[in-house]
């Protein structure tokens, strides 16, 4: 099984499998040290119900992944990745599933694992031809 990441659109640019996830695990790391360094009160008080989560931002990142250049595009998808299963939860807010609108909280923290460990798995079984023949149909 070849070690790569194939890539957006049907391009031939070549990642390995665990540098994407790495920049995806790195983008939720530092996004979270930001947040623990610039929380403050006032700022909780501010966005607690704020519209925009960075969730969207990293949906928007991952759409536009599919119209970059093939060598910037996993850089972006990785990171637009990141910051989506970051605030994963926020998927079970909208469902009505989660009531806990704290950052920090366990139930945020532990659907963010379980978010990575799933992409993960995925990324790392299914071999790189079957994700290379699902890009090339469309």
């Amino acid at each position: 099984m070849e070690n790569t990441i194939a890539s957006m659109g049907g391009s031939r640019t070549k990642m390995s499998r665990k540098k994407f996830l790495s920049l995806v695990f790195f983008t939720i790391i530092l996004t979270r040290i930001v947040f623990f360094v610039s929380w403050d009160s006032s700022m909780i008080a501010m966005t607690m119900y704020d519209s925009w989560h960075h969730m969207y931002t990293g949906e928007v990142m991952m759409l536009v992944s599919l119209i970059l250049p093939k060598r910037i595009s996993k850089i972006i998808l990785a990171v637009g990745l990141g910051l989506f299963l970051d605030e994963l939860i926020h998927l079970f807010h909208l469902l009505g599933l989660a009531t806990s609108h704290d950052y920090w909280s366990f139930e945020t923290i532990a659907t963010t694992a379980a978010g990575l460990i799933t992409t993960s798995l995925v990324c790392l079984t299914i071999p790189a031809e079957t994700r290379e023949n699902a890009h090339q149909l469309e």
